[in-house]
């Protein structure tokens, strides 16, 4: 995420290095919460964490769903597993702060149940 000073050497020295490293860059044009991939991410598990806070389907059920339709070996909730239940409690709790909104709210406390038992994926 250059700013306006960051020169154009800078930029391309530091996509080199993340080649070198196995990475892929991502060079954003402005900053933006969540970076890339993260903003994309919490679009997915927003919404499945939803489903399961207000008893719409079990958690396997919601990760069978998206595995089916989109053909992945992974659900949302194998996602939360992989990324730390305690991780993705921390970033819905956040929201549910900023926001104000009671449905982030009741998804964060319904990820929060499964770190207090120790959980965490």
């Amino acid at each position: 995420m250059p700013h306006p000073g960051t020169s154009p050497e800078t930029v391309a020295l530091i996509r080199a290095f993340a080649k070198k490293i196995g990475q892929v860059a991502i060079v954003l044009q402005k900053e933006n919460s969540g970076y890339v991939f993260n903003a994309m991410l919490m679009n997915l598990l927003d919404p499945a964490q939803t489903l399961a806070a207000k008893q719409v389907a079990a958690i396997k059920d919601i990760d069978r769903s998206w595995m089916g339709v989109m053909g992945t070996h992974i659900g949302p909730f194998g996602m939360m597993d992989g990324i730390g239940i305690d991780t993705a409690h921390k970033v819905a709790d956040y929201w549910a702060r900023q926001t104000k909104n009671p449905q982030k709210k009741a998804n964060a406390d319904f990820l929060k149940q499964y770190v207090d038992k120790g959980f965490l994926g």
